[in-house]
């Protein structure tokens, strides 16, 4: 005898929307109170969900140099020493709004430790359109060391 799953059998999917274009995810809860157990960086408003993360990149660099290698570092005027320094924090913002119409918003503020200034990193709001099976991201993306949307060294930890 086969027997095959009806959906009153499995459990309810979780619900997902994409936060913003760096891969992470929004999960839509149900509206049951008994589930609304959050994590400490998120929050329930009546308008519109919130999780706030943030995220800091340190680079370090030292070396060994010889004594042949030193010279010729000298004689071209370059200099290599040792030095820490922070190479990107930042403050991420996102949630999704309580509306019909799936809308999720973003906005990443960012230091660069490069350039030694601070910058909006991402903004935008993404709109989930069902009529296509997929969601719309407008706004924008700012990418900086990574050329290849590599963007998400934050969202493990964060």
């Amino acid at each position: 005898m086969l027997m095959l799953p009806d959906r009153s059998s499995c459990q309810t999917p979780i619900k997902t929307v994409p936060d913003g274009t760096e891969g992470v995810v929004h999960i839509i809860r149900p509206m049951d109170s008994l589930a609304k157990k959050l994590p400490p960086n998120e929050f329930e408003g009546s308008v519109s969900t919130f999780k706030i993360g943030l995220g800091y990149i340190l680079d370090g660099t030292t070396y060994a140099q010889s004594a042949v290698f030193k010279q010729q570092m000298d004689s071209a005027g370059l200099i290599f020493k040792s030095k820490v320094e922070t190479r990107d924090f930042r403050l991420l913002l996102s949630g999704v709004f309580k509306t019909k119409r799936t809308i999720a918003w973003k906005f990443a503020y960012m230091f660069d430790g490069d350039d030694k200034v601070w910058m909006v990193r991402e903004s935008g709001v993404t709109v989930g359109v069902p009529e296509l099976a997929g969601h719309i991201f407008i706004g924008r993306t700012k990418e900086c060391y990574s050329l290849v949307k590599v963007m998400n060294s934050h969202s493990p930890w964060t």
